[in-house]
């Protein structure tokens, strides 16, 4: 494995270049939409279709109902699970948790306040609901980076969805067969 350090600091760099939520309610370009397919595969899920919410409204009216699919969420935790043990030793070492836990604290103060503000942009006063966007791109931060550490092409979903985040996007999850896209 290449030194944990210097892919951390790779990957910090990367996060600081993102726009968390910046891009919600602005609709899915079809790369876009083809890369969501891509990340539902790679989870052993069905691709289905992309579905692109409107509104922060809609978006916390979707999470509410909790419809999600399970499976996809099960799917989710397995990967996370897998990576973990591969990358185990590696997470062990002292310096390389305590750079983990900076970047994921740093990336989900800086979510929280890009939710907030995107929710006030769009006239919504719902601090639930920031704090859930940002509870899931620092989940996202979180996935992402094992998957780095672990040494995955570009191509492993929790990268993608990654990087969907970090272009402005929520990615909700999937809800029966659509994959929602705020």
């Amino acid at each position: 494995m290449s030194r944990p350090d210097l892919i951390l600091a790779r990957f910090e760099e990367d996060l600081g270049g993102a726009s968390w939520f910046s891009a919600t309610g602005s609709g899915a370009p079809p790369a876009t939409i083809r890369e969501i397919g891509l990340y539902l595969e790679g989870l052993g899920q069905p691709a289905g279709r992309v579905e692109t919410v409107e509104e922060w409204k809609a978006a916390g009216a979707a999470l509410r109902r909790e419809a999600w699919n399970r499976s996809w969420w099960t799917a989710e935790q397995a990967e996370q699970r897998a990576l973990t043990a591969r990358i185990a030793a590696v997470l062990a070492e002292r310096s390389v948790a305590r750079r983990l836990s900076a970047i994921l604290l740093a990336a989900g103060d800086r979510a929280l306040t890009d939710a907030t503000a995107s929710l006030t942009h769009a006239a919504v006063s719902d601090p639930g609901l920031a704090a859930s966007a940002a509870g899931a791109a620092g989940e996202a931060v979180h996935q992402a980076s094992l998957a780095v550490l672990a040494g995955t092409a570009d191509t492993h979903p929790f990268r993608i969805k990654l990087r969907h985040f970090m272009a402005g996007h929520w990615p909700l999850g999937l809800f029966g067969g659509a994959f929602l896209l705020l």
